[in-house]
Order: C-alpha cells, then structure tokens, then sequence
C-alpha cells in the first residue's frame, strides 16, 4: 500500500463510492488482511488476547433516528433495515427479520439500531474476550455538558455523540468555549488512560476489571464537584441478549 500512489488510492476510493452500493453488513474480505467476516472472527475468540480499556457512549451515532416521524415510528423503515442486515449477514434471514422487528419495535431503542450492531454490541465482545486472559476495563463515558465546548454541538440535541470524548482525549472537535471545567475534565479523564498505559490499571474511584459475568462498567460523568458515580453493571444487557443469543436462535 505505500508503494501506491496516493492519486492513484483516491482515484479507487473515489470509484467505490460511486458504484459500490452502501451497506452496514457488508466487509471487504480479501483473504489476506481480512480473512473472514469480523464477527465470526470475533465470535470465534481466535486472535491475540491484550490489556484492554475500552468503552463507548451512549448516543453514538443514532443512524436511525430517522425511523421516528413526529414521534411516530415508521414500521415500513424499520422492517427494511432489519432485511437489510439480516438478508445480508444471517443464515436464516426471515427468523432474524422477525425477531429484529419485534425488538427495535420498541421507541426508545429504534434510534439505536446500527449503534447497537457495530459498536455498543461487539465492543463488549471484545472487552468480554480479552479479559479471559488479560485484565479489561470497561466504561461508558456519559458526561454531556461540553456543549458549546464541542465542535458539533447542537442546542438541544442528544450527548455525548461519537467522538465527543476526543474533545478532552486528543483535544479535537473542541471550540474556544472551553471552559475552566472542561480542563479539569480534561485532566481527570486523560489521567485515568495514562494511568492504564503506565501501570496497567486506570485511574478512578473503584474502578474494577471486567467480569464478564457481570459486565461491569466504570460510568465516566462529572457532577459540580467532579464527582463520578462509579461503578455499574450489565453492559447493554438487553442488547448483547438480543444480537448475541436470541438473534440466532
């Protein structure tokens, strides 16, 4: 790939979007850099086991929000999604079609669909993974008051989105209303992972390694004293019951 020049990489990049047709259950699998579908790599737990902090936000990319129209969910959307996965991932695709329609039917979890599937799902299969080997620590990180502070803030909207942790991580997506709070946020949130980097163990009020039995979590918000509430449990329960195990029934 580094032998390729770069006009001739955006010139394939470019070709891809415009006849390839877009799709959430799709992966290139090219038999060298990758050798099967992710999932059933995952699924199959084969590959090194490392240290691990990893976690996710609650409202990650909501790509299906658009299935609700003024408050009412759109049920020809969402059965068109749910095919849309299952005709191209599942063995069965109408048993998947079902089940998938029956559970998402629910309003308050039909923003989160494609969240659900490639990112709050397998990121706690991969955390429950490697802490068969190696010590895991799992958050979801909660805190929405960055606000203006954040590059794509809308007034109103749902938060924290994706990547808006990176505003206090990397210093990205961040505007010059970032206030005195938000650095000691800052602070606070990049000690806990240098922490992991150097001993191994984050920095946070009883902050425990995965079990994955219990899917614990570190809750990463700030109250006015920048106090956290800590530890909880069950990891996205009711998701990981559905994709994991009653999906594929």
């Amino acid at each position: 790939m580094r032998q390729v020049p770069a006009k001739k990489l955006l010139e394939t990049q470019t070709q891809i979007f415009r006849f390839e047709e877009p799709s959430i259950a799709d992966f290139a699998i090219d038999g060298k850099l990758l050798k099967d579908n992710p999932r059933r790599l995952l699924e199959a737990g084969n590959f090194p086991k490392k240290p691990l902090l990893i976690g996710t936000v609650p409202y990650e990319v909501r790509f299906t929000q658009y299935l609700r129209k003024d408050g009412v969910l759109d049920e020809k959307e969402l059965l068109e999604i749910c095919e849309l996965i299952g005709f191209g991932v599942y063995e069965h695709p109408y048993a998947f079609v079902e089940k998938c329609f029956e559970f998402y039917m629910d309003n308050d979890t039909s923003d989160f669909i494609v969240d659900d599937y490639i990112i709050h799902v397998p990121t706690a299969n991969l955390a429950a993974h490697h802490a068969t080997e190696h010590p895991v620590y799992l958050y979801s990180y909660s805190y929405s008051g960055l606000g203006p502070g954040f590059t794509n803030y809308i007034p109103g909207a749902f938060s924290p989105i994706h990547s808006e942790d990176f505003a206090y991580i990397f210093g990205v997506h961040r505007t010059s209303n970032f206030t005195e709070k938000d650095l000691q946020i800052e602070r606070i949130f990049t000690g806990m992972l240098t922490d992991f980097v150097n001993f191994g163990e984050p920095k946070g009020d009883d902050w425990t390694r995965l079990n994955p039995e219990i899917m614990n979590y570190f809750d990463i918000d700030f109250g006015e004293k920048l106090e956290m509430p800590g530890m909880k449990y069950e990891f996205y329960k009711r998701q990981r019951e559905f994709w994991n195990v009653i999906s594929r029934e």
